[in-house]
């Protein structure tokens, strides 16, 4: 039995040690580029994912009526609900320690996955008994439930092992093949008649079907996992994932709490309402993820040689904490302005003229206040299970849900959608303070300010420049918006020499020529 510390920071191997499968990354490129490419990748695919988002809405939203659709998101929200404990946080740990140890990527894949289908059958279980004590319906309703959130993307072994390689266009893959098939399976079921049972379970069996592809991906890649059943690496596994996966069941609990207090406290329409409003924002959160996810290996690296780095007189990771800030502050503030000036064209636009959803337009524009503090929440929640602080993470949620449940039962009766969307919006806002306080280290209060004032700046430009063109209609604004912010982005020297060069160097490895020599120097 490997009697080495299981599951605990470790210098990175030297190069030799890599297994060959790791020449599949662009090892040639520097970090940044990397970084980028990946970045670029997992942008474009999720960018795809959120138009099916907003298609499949709107044809829900559309078909069923705000009352239906709002019974459907109930059902539906349960799904990343359930799906956040099936692994117990062990995917974020075993993409780490693979990162850290890719000698042993199969062992840590194999103890990842064990442990994974361990509480998935304790699940599924527990979702059949507890059914027997609900109207017949809703047991279906439950068990389908629990079978989607086994098979989400979260849960992906594939998933977890291309983060750790470095290799997001290959999960970029992935994610297209699962949206596309949920798609096509809510078209089906509504063409079936639409009731809650099809319509969840088409969520399942497009799961299923790009679990499969992964699987054979992996297979494909020589990516095989070593089974080797070890209690107590199982158990150092779930010490070190049990915060991350807590953390992570609590950020859908809070991002969701909105939808259980107002069923429970309001109307259907309310909760169809906030509903719409927190899904119209929620999309745009893939550019965060993007960026985190892509640098998620270059921090856990610089995290590893932090005592090399520290004894040298400097730290890895102070610069590149404060550059990732910065882009997730250029990229949310124009969204989240964008959100707030435009929700009241943008709903009636996209449901029936705004019959039934008027409570949306006033919810959508509270929540876009938010959604600069989700960009940086999503970026924290990757950086700090990277270097090791991910029970930071743990209490930051645990504030936010707490404001978030308070505000939501005090509010849901006389605000109703309007209030969830309040009370969500201090919530991100905590959570943010507390992950914020915890890396003060490296990125004080004056090193955040000197990243966030040109673009808020620019975006207090672009609210100028788009009301001035009031009544011009949504594009002309958003046309009008983006270049007013781009202008002052520029004008204010936002990105530097080097970072201009690093997008340039990305830019680069899109080039047919370019991508030709890769592809020579490595074969999937």
């Amino acid at each position: 039995m490997n009697t080495a510390p299981l599951y605990a920071p470790a210098e990175p191997p030297a190069e030799a040690a890599v297994p060959a499968v790791q020449a599949a990354t662009p090892a040639a490129l520097s970090e940044g580029a990397r970084v980028g490419r990946n970045t670029a990748f997992r942008v474009a695919a999720q960018a795809a994912s959120a138009l099916v988002n907003v298609a499949a809405m709107v044809l829900l939203g559309n078909r069923l009526s705000a009352s239906g659709y709002g019974d459907y998101a109930y059902w539906y929200a349960l799904i990343p609900l359930v799906a956040s404990i099936c692994d117990l946080g062990a995917g974020t740990i075993v993409t780490r320690e693979m990162v850290r140890r890719p000698a042993e990527a199969a062992r840590t894949l194999g103890d990842g996955l064990l442990l994974r289908a361990g509480v998935g059958v304790l699940l599924l279980a527990g979702s059949v008994a507890g059914g027997l004590a609900m109207p017949a319906g809703e047991q279906v309703l439950l068990v389908l439930v629990t079978l989607a959130a086994v098979l989400d993307f979260s849960q992906d072994a594939a998933v977890w092992t291309f983060r750790a390689r470095e290799r997001l266009d290959l999960e970029s893959v992935l994610l297209l093949v699962s949206q596309l098939a949920w798609l096509a399976g809510i078209v089906a079921a509504l063409a079936l008649g639409g009731s809650l049972p099809l319509l969840i379970g088409a969520a399942g069996a497009a799961f299923l079907l790009r679990a499969l592809a992964g699987a054979a991906m992996l297979a494909r890649m020589g990516l095989w996992p070593r089974f080797e059943l070890d209690p107590a690496r199982l158990r150092a596994l779930v010490a070190e994932g049990w915060p991350v996966g807590l953390s992570l069941l609590l950020v859908v609990v809070y991002g969701r709490v909105g939808v259980f207090v107002l069923k429970a406290l309001s109307t259907k329409v309310d909760v169809a309402c906030f509903n719409v409003a927190y899904l119209l924002s929620q999309p745009f959160g893939f550019l965060a993820s993007a960026l985190s996810m892509a640098a998620f290996p270059a921090f856990t690296r610089r995290a590893s040689r932090r005592e090399t780095a520290a004894a040298s007189g400097g730290s890895s990771l102070a610069g590149p904490m404060r550059a990732a800030i910065k882009y997730q502050l250029v990229v949310s503030v124009p969204i989240g302005t964008g959100l707030a000036l435009l929700a009241g064209a943008l709903v009636p636009l996209l449901f029936h003229g705004g019959k039934g959803y008027h409570g949306a337009v006033a919810a959508l524009r509270v929540v876009s206040l938010a959604v600069p503090f989700v960009f940086l929440n999503l970026h924290a929640r990757y950086l700090l299970a990277a270097i090791g602080r991910q029970r930071v993470y743990l209490a930051a949620v645990l504030v936010g849900l707490v404001a978030n449940v308070a505000g939501c039962l005090l509010s849901a009766r006389t605000l109703g959608a309007v209030g969830a969307a309040w009370t969500y919006a201090i919530a991100e806002t905590l959570v943010f303070v507390v992950c914020q306080a915890s890396l003060a280290a490296e990125v004080p209060l004056a090193a955040l300010f000197a990243q966030a004032w040109r673009p808020l700046v620019a975006g207090l430009v672009m609210a100028a420049a788009v009301m001035a063109v009031r009544g011009a209609g949504p594009f002309v604004q958003v046309a009008v918006g983006a270049v007013a912010y781009g202008v002052v982005l520029v004008a204010t020297r936002t990105l530097s020499r080097e970072e201009w060069s690093v997008l340039r160097g990305v830019l680069a490895t899109f080039r047919p020529a370019r991508a030709a020599r890769l592809a020579g120097r490595a074969e999937v």
